[in-house]
């Protein structure tokens, strides 16, 4: 034999091997692993029926009767909780399970003690998640509370939180993804069982309980996945308040069957350093009301994750104070930022941006730019000034179904003022202005040098001035590629 052909005759003998030894292989990537265990009360040891597990995005088993729980599933890494009715979850994080093979999790849940709070924060406190809080009446937080991951807190009819900032009270309240911490009504058995211990004979509704209110300069309260349920009681406002010049952060939250004409989170009244990003608002009259001194970006969500179709009753984010005295962008696009009535100023050497997308609403307002408007959209994504009852942008946000309907003149008109005013208008609609005697819906009043590109007018009043009013206008300014129709008189320049 050659060595040529020795070489062959070893090679296919090696081949042969590994074929052989894939066929034997007692596992594959395809065969699923198994996990089971036990789920007992850590404080007793007796065994816990009706336990769930779930690996991260769904429920996978139920313990039985004597506790005992078991799931196949596919290789990989997980993060595994288990609940019951009256127990703290556990969490078994970054578990490895390997295809044809058994783990073994066995789960100690921590009972849950309900305690009733009555008397005022007067000192720093930290709630744990061991306990279920019931709150009974106005509890005023004059010290930190800080309130664990995972912590369930529940209220009486009438029951509210006021956090006295200038008195040293705030609410430090960092929850995580898998542990949230839930303010909700002490009729919701679906958090934490029945506490009011009626069987479940009462269902919980929006309004039960009052609210959380944020008091204080500066009052650097942190609320960070909690979950807020069926608050705003008291005259149907809100069921959070962020008063004047707080600056609280809300992030990662969910805001759900509340009433709330003023927004479910109001913050119309809060300082630059509020942040307010990643939170979710359904179910709720009205979800946020902003002011105009801290950014909106686009991370918040306005309907179900699992339902779409769930919105707001109104569903758009309400301005209410009305002065730019900061740098500010605004960038949701979901919904639109509603403006009813009064005047909306942007003081001089501050600037508000738009992003491309943004929907504006107004009714019986006017802007005066005495700073920077920069409104620059794209073809695709333009931006959108027009009328409250506009229902083909952004949808039905008055909640009136067809009752109301628009007509030119809505809103008034946004005038740019000061010399040298360089804003900027780029793919921007303007429907429906031109209201309260003005004659214009965009003016660029003497001494700006704004441009105004690729925009459309329609339906707009504009008899003597014109819809788009440039006659004052400096040298520099630009007016190209845009459309006017169905207005009264168009454009009017020097």
């Amino acid at each position: 034999m050659t060595s040529t052909n020795k070489l062959l005759a070893v090679f296919i003998i090696i081949v042969g091997l590994m074929f052989i030894g894939c066929l034997e292989d007692p596992t594959s990537n395809d065969e699923p692993g198994t996990v089971d265990g036990i789920v007992t009360n850590a404080n007793t040891g007796e065994a816990i029926t009706g336990a769930i597990v779930n690996d991260g995005t769904s429920n996978v088993a139920t313990s039985n009767a004597g506790g005992n729980y078991s799931f196949q599933i596919d290789e990989g890494t997980y993060t595994f909780t288990c609940t019951a009715e009256g127990y703290n979850m556990q969490v078994a994080e970054e578990t490895e399970v390997d295809a044809g093979e058994s783990i073994n999790i066995d789960f100690q849940l921590q009972p849950v003690t309900v305690v009733t709070i009555e008397n005022n924060i007067v000192g720093n406190t930290t709630w744990t998640n061991n306990n279920i809080y019931l709150i009974d009446g106005e509890i005023l937080i004059q010290a930190v509370l800080t309130i664990e991951a995972g912590t369930l807190i529940k209220f009486k009819e009438s029951a509210r939180f006021g956090v006295l900032g200038n008195s040293g009270g705030k609410i430090i309240a960092d929850g995580t993804n898998l542990m949230p911490i839930v303010f909700t009504s002490w009729h919701d058995d679906a958090h934490g069982g029945d506490t009011n211990g009626n069987g479940g004979v009462s269902t919980p509704e929006k309004g039960d309980w009052y609210n959380v209110g944020i008091t204080g300069v500066d009052n650097q309260s942190s609320f960070n996945y909690c979950e807020i349920y069926y608050g705003g009681g008291y005259q149907n406002r809100y069921v959070m308040h962020l008063d004047s010049d707080t600056n609280a952060n809300v992030m990662n939250c969910v805001f759900a069957h509340n009433e709330s004409n003023e927004g479910a989170l109001d913050a119309s009244l809060a300082a630059s350093g509020t942040i307010i990003q990643s939170n979710i608002f359904y179910d709720n009259t009205w979800p946020l009301s902003i002011n105009c001194s801290y950014d909106i970006d686009y991370s918040n969500t306005f309907y179900d994750p699992d339902s779409r179709s769930v919105v707001n009753d109104h569903n758009g984010i309400m301005v209410e104070g009305m002065t730019v005295d900061e740098d500010i962008t605004w960038s949701e696009t979901d919904v639109p930022f509603v403006i009813d009535g009064g005047e909306l100023e942007i003081q001089i050497g501050k600037s508000l941006t738009l992003s491309p997308g943004v929907m504006i609403k107004l009714l019986n307002n006017d802007w005066e730019v005495h700073g920077t408007l920069i409104a620059e959209g794209t073809m695709t994504q333009p931006i959108w000034f027009t009328s409250y009852y506009d229902d083909s942008v952004g949808g039905d946000t008055n909640n009136d179904g067809s009752v109301t309907s628009t007509s030119p003149g809505d809103w008034d008109y946004l005038k740019v003022m000061e010399t040298g005013n360089i804003s900027s208008f780029d793919y921007c609609k303007f429907y429906y202005g031109g209201g309260a005697g003005a004659d214009y819906t965009l003016e660029l009043f003497e001494g700006s040098i704004a441009s105004v590109t690729n925009c459309t007018f329609v339906h707009n009043k504009g008899n003597n001035e014109c819809v788009l009013n440039a006659w004052h206008a400096e040298a520099g300014t630009q007016i190209a590629f845009n459309q006017f129709y169905n207005n009264e008189r168009p454009l009017r320049i020097k």
